[in-house]
């Protein structure tokens, strides 16, 4: 039988036992428990081919592979054909024959993902279900937003039509969650159960209610309590303290019930009788002990604390219940029931319309077809034409998947039929539906011969292996197979490190943000170090080697605050790579291409005309969007009339060219699919070339190819004419941009780049890097709770509305939550082997801790259960060998660490770029000088708040240095950086209050001042306090209105100066004090005293001049006065604003711009 295989990999490594076993056993089937590392895609990939091998001489028609992802069947496909052209090579005479048809078979063969396995049989028998032939199957973005429209529609419908029902839970829930709810629970709306329950009454749901609260709340909420650590702090004091006689008999009845509950067998009415003896406030307000009943205050102290903590323990595990307000909650349920098949009614009627199928469907009509005694030819065919079905990652189905497999491989499957894999430890989809005790219960009805496991693990040294069994034998139990290493262990012991980071003492809680920031830098400090050491810590093919940046990945359980690990990765200048993520559908480049399409499919939309407008798409500046509208009305109607005279030069040549690209799409979206669309607008606007100038450009342009392969879809499933896709597809990217689905951005960086990467512990499932770091471990659950679910068991199940107290009765909902929670602690417990499992040299464990004593987070929690978190010791076990080493890290800022960036070696680049390009396709430019900027052109100039003088206007802030300054000594506060801080500050202070300033200032200045952000807040702090408490600010608080850091652009009209000049600026804070009268308050943080700042306010003449002309273009007063601040000092200078004053103002800047107009800077 494996001649053959022998045959095709003379080369590879001899099999195993255990993998020997799996590929051989013929008399069962076989139930492959495979831990991780082990190989179980090789020995999936040989079994298959056995079944190949002359002396099996079946054909690949009749072996079925099913996995659950299309990238593993690649795999699995690639990886038979590679081996089947090697037994080719390899072979002779008959076999040689016998392969070469194998691999002209193999174009045929049924590996699939389980969902296109259905597709296929239920095309087959289109007719006999009664569908068309011809549907098409819609990918989840479409179904998304189709089932989107339908709730809309049915809610629509029944609000209009004042149904009471829906009106009620509509105020009860709000229109939010109850289109969420109805769209959630229309998903089963084809189940059995789901009709079920629109026959049954409110009452029939609560007495499924009763029962499950009986039979499965009441002994979780139980075990839960006894397992608890209240309950054993309460039982540990009770050892040890000996109350008064008076207490005495109190304290016996109390001790020999816990003993009770602890010795097993507890029931929910001892529990209940426990709550009301630990207690020290008897429920009349009575003392049941007091201080005196005890030896001592502080035993007395932690009786009471005892006692409380398990009175709320029990109180929120078993709570009393109000069969009445159950009721009521069925009612609320039975309603939102008939909406949601009110919704499921106008989607499966969008389906029809659309001759479409979704994925539930796919898997629904299967079923049907391989069940249903109507369909029997059907099955029996299905069951002749499979001689062998192979399925991997079991462990991630279903119920109904379930069903599909038996009913293919027939009613004696166990006699060899059938041979699945899958891991228990490794089921992390319970989102998606995966119910991980399938896998367990079919491997249980599996033949004991064919209950085979895989334990040799081929990706793990031994010192991380050592570390996974010890954690996580206790975890699992007696199913626990624990795995062996198969590599020995050439790097440095212990290989797992547990990285702790704990900020200094602080007065105040440090809050979550900063915590993840202090962590995030120690983890990028620890692979900066790890890197820079050149220790042989990672071993390959070639022995061991220093680490790379591409040996290490960093895992997470959710990416909600990746943004922080990556700024610690900018920092210490590690290039790095995020995978996946979720928010493809907040990028700016896809609000770009849906301002786009609404603009050319809706001619009253300004709002996204604007944007479009202003993006890489036409480059519009936002004074040429002012002038369109204030000239014209509104934009579209400028764009049809033609610029402005205001608008000149460059921006009107672009704004021509907006309108005739927009004109020319809107006259062709009759005629053009939604991706013809976009790839018109791209060839006359280069926005795709503007991107690549972007950050990221490479990711952003693999968005919008992303995005072209999306409208493609749409135009696939427009059920009209071609263009019918644009309508499609601006709906779905209307839902994804309000709804943000999880859809990752493209790719852009290979997949071999030497760039750390980021994922998820989900997208890393199948994967092994040489480093892992697991980060964010105390990071807790989010405690969510939806506002209604279907449950097959409990009915329609709605969250109560919220009391005049602000508390919600417990319903149905609140059972299933109680069961979900254990349920998600599990997954929690299962997500953690993963992470742990992805690492083959080292293994890096890291959290910002508080109190070791007291870990937060499941994880944490976890770890702290098997061992010491503070030395890394086995807890209850010595090891010859310490399985783990311990390191503190304090999250200090990175410094010195961030790298310039890289200057661009231009001629290099042309080298570079001339090599690689075909003869001639470069010209050779000699003799080129540099393109000088033409300073009659400059338009646009800034008033400089520094040295009161008019500088061409550069893309900077007002407060940066002038050219020549030198950058301050890290011990001295940048002033530059102190300015920006303490105009931030003032703009965010409220005039009136007590806000904390010096919590803001802290918070805000290591962005301006890094090195020095203590010093700085606390200077900060100071200056804005005492402004708050000056004249001045009362007379703000005084004021008919004060607006601050207002940004204005004035017209400069005089003689002197050239048309279409600008001058751009900033006003600290101006004030209407009474009607039409107006004052500019300009703030300064100079370092002058009260004597010298009527000298240092000279300087800014010229500036406040220019202030007050903006004031006067913009608000026509009566007057206007100059005030500057000096914050240091705490003093004011008022500057004369006259027609002398205005005259002066006015001829000086005129000289100005003409000298910088004439001169190059």
């Amino acid at each position: 039988m494996e001649s053959g295989l022998n045959q095709a990999n003379q080369g590879a490594p001899a099999l195993t036992p255990q993998q020997a076993r799996a590929i051989a056993t013929r008399d069962s089937a076989v139930a492959l428990d495979a831990g991780a590392g082990c190989g179980k895609t090789f020995v999936l990939t040989r079994r298959y081919l056995s079944h190949l091998a002359p002396e099996a001489a079946q054909s690949p028609s009749r072996v079925v592979a099913l996995t659950f992802t299309e990238a593993a069947a690649r795999e699995m496909r690639d990886r038979i054909r590679k081996v089947c052209r090697e037994n080719y090579q390899a072979s002779a005479g008959a076999e040689r024959a016998h392969w070469l048809e194998v691999l002209r078979g193999l174009e045929g063969a049924r590996i699939s993902t389980i969902h296109a396995f259905c597709n296929e049989l239920v095309s087959a028998h289109a007719i006999e279900l009664g569908i068309s032939p011809g549907v098409r199957v819609l990918d989840a973005p479409a179904a998304a937003a189709m089932r989107s429209a339908a709730a809309d529609r049915a809610l629509r419908g029944l609000l209009e039509s004042r149904d009471e029902e829906t009106m009620r839970l509509a105020v009860e829930l709000n229109l939010g969650p109850l289109r969420s709810g109805a769209l959630a629970m229309a998903e089963h709306a084809a189940t059995p159960e789901f009709a079920r329950w629109q026959k049954a009454s409110p009452e029939d749901a609560v007495k499924a209610w009763r029962r499950f609260y009986t039979g499965v709340v009441e002994p979780e909420a139980v075990r839960a309590i006894v397992e608890g650590p209240e309950l054993r702090e309460l039982v540990a004091l009770l050892r040890v303290a000996t109350p008064t006689e008076r207490f005495i008999d109190r304290c016996t009845d109390l001790f020999d019930l816990t003993s009770e509950l602890l010795r097993g067998e507890a029931t929910a009415d001892q529990v209940r009788r426990l709550a009301e003896l630990a207690v020290v406030t008897k429920p009349d307000k009575t003392k049941a002990c007091t201080a005196k009943d005890w030896p001592s205050g502080d035993v007395s102290k932690q009786y009471t604390a005892a006692c409380g903590a398990l009175g709320k323990a029990i109180a929120k595990r078993l709570p009393t219940v109000d069969e009445t307000d159950w009721l009521e909650a069925a009612e609320r349920g039975k309603a939102l029931l008939r909406i949601a098949a009110l919704v499921a009614q106008h989607y499966e009627g969008a389906k029809r319309d659309a001759e479409a199928l979704d994925f539930d469907d796919q898997l629904a009509l299967a079923h049907r077809l391989l069940t249903e005694p109507r369909y029997a030819e059907v099955r029996h065919a299905a069951r002749d034409g499979v001689a062998m079905l192979l399925i991997d990652e079991f462990q991630d189905t279903d119920r109904l998947q379930l069903e599909i497999v038996r009913a293919l491989a027939g009613e004696d499957w166990a006699a060899g039929g059938l041979f699945f894999v899958g891991d228990f430890k490794q089921s992390i989809y319970r989102f998606r539906g995966a119910e991980p005790e399938v896998f367990r219960e079919l491997r249980e009805e599996t033949p004991e011969r064919g209950r085979l496991v895989l334990s040799n693990n081929f990706r793990s040294t031994p010192g991380v292996l050592a570390f996974v069994n010890a954690m996580f034998a206790p975890v699992f139990g007696a199913a626990y197979e624990p795995l062996e290493a198969t590599r020995d262990q050439q790097t440095p012991a212990p290989a797992v490190e547990f990285l702790w980071t704990m900020l200094p003492e602080q007065e105040k809680k440090p809050k979550a943000e900063e915590r993840r920031t202090a962590e995030a830098r120690a983890i990028a400090r620890r692979i900066g170090e790890t890197i820079a050491s050149a220790e042989p810590v990672v071993a390959d093919a070639a022995g061991p080697r220093a680490a790379r940046p591409s040996d290490f990945c960093l895992l997470f359980r959710a990416l909600s605050d990746v943004a922080i690990y990556e700024e610690a990765l900018r920092e210490a200048g590690l290039e790095y790579y995020l995978v996946g993520g979720h928010a493809f559908y907040n990028q700016q480049e896809v609000f770009d291409v849906l301002n786009l399409l609404r603009s050319v499919t809706s001619g009253c939309d300004e709002v996204s005309l604007a944007g479009v407008l202003r993006s890489p798409f036409f480059s519009l500046a936002d004074e040429t969007l002012l002038w369109l509208a204030v000239r014209h009305g509104s934009l579209s109607r400028g764009l049809a009339e033609g610029p402005p005279a205001e608008v000149q030069g460059t921006e009107r040549a672009k704004l021509a060219r907006a309108a005739a690209t927009l004109g020319w799409l809107r006259e062709h979206t009759g005629r053009l699919g939604a991706a013809d669309l976009l790839l018109a607008a791209l060839d006359r606007t280069g926005y795709d070339a503007a991107l690549a100038l972007d950050y990221m450009g490479g990711r952003k342009q693999a968005n919008l190819r992303k995005l072209i392969d999306q409208a493609r879809d749409a135009d696939s499933a427009a059920s009209a004419a071609p263009s019918g896709g644009v309508g499609l597809f601006v709906r779905q990217l209307d839902e994804f941009v309000a709804n943000l689905p999880k859809e990752a951005p493209a790719a852009a960086t290979a997949s071999d780049a030497n760039v750390v990467r980021l994922m998820t512990v989900h997208q890393s499932k199948g994967l092994e890097f040489p480093i892992v770091v697991v980060a964010d471990l105390s990071r807790k659950s989010r405690n969510h709770s939806p506002a209604a679910v279907f449950d097959p068991l409990l009915g329609p199940l709605v969250r109560s509305p919220a009391g005049e107290d602000g508390e919600r009765t417990r319903a149905g909902i609140d059972l299933l939550k109680t069961v979900e929670d254990a349920a998600d602690r599990a997954e929690a417990q299962r997500l953690f082997y993963v992470a742990c499992t992805r690492a083959a040299d080292r293994l890096i464990l890291s959290a910002s801790v508080e109190d070791l004593a007291k870990p937060g987070g499941e994880s944490l929690e976890l770890l702290a259960t098997q061992f010491d978190l503070e030395t890394g010791e086995r807890l209850g076990e010595e090891s010859l060998q310490p399985l783990v080493e311990v390191r503190w890290d304090d999250g200090a800022p990175l410094r010195g660490a961030a790298r310039a960036p890289k200057r661009v070696d231009r001629r290099a680049l042309v080298a570079e770029a001339r090599a690689g390009s075909p003869a001639g396709a470069v010209a050779s430019l000699s003799g080129v000088a540099p393109i000088a900027a033409d300073p009659a052109a400059q338009r646009r100039f800034s008033i400089s708040r520094l040295t009161g003088r008019l500088h061409a206007y550069r893309p900077r802030s007002d407060d940066t240095p002038a050219a020549g300054d030198e950058r301050p000594a890290r011990e001295a506060i940048d002033p530059a950086g102190l300015g920006t801080l303490v105009h931030e500050l003032m703009e965010r202070m409220p005039l009136s209050g007590d806000a904390p300033l010096d919590e803001w200032a802290r918070d805000l200045a290591p962005q301006h001042t890094p090195f020095t952000p203590a010093a700085a807040a606390e200077a900060a702090a100071a200056m804005a306090g005492r402004f708050r408490a000056s004249p001045r600010a009362e007379q703000m608080r005084r004021a008919r209105r004060v607006l601050r850091e207002m940004e204005f652009l004035l017209p400069w009209g005089e003689p002197a100066a050239p048309a279409g000049v600008y001058l751009q600026g900033y006003l600290d804070c101006l004030c209407e004090e009474t009607p039409g009268v107006w004052r500019v308050v300009d703030y300064k943080t100079n370092d002058v005293t009260a004597a010298q700042a009527p000298r240092a306010a000279e300087a800014y003449r010229l500036q406040l001049g220019v202030y007050a002309l903006a004031v006067e273009r913009a608000w026509n007063p009566e007057s206007v006065a100059l005030t500057l601040h000096f914050l240091r000092p705490g003093v004011e200078v008022d500057l004369a604003w006259d027609a002398e004053a205005r005259a002066a103002t006015l001829g000086r800047v005129s000289e100005l711009i003409a000298e910088l107009r004439t001169h190059a800077p």
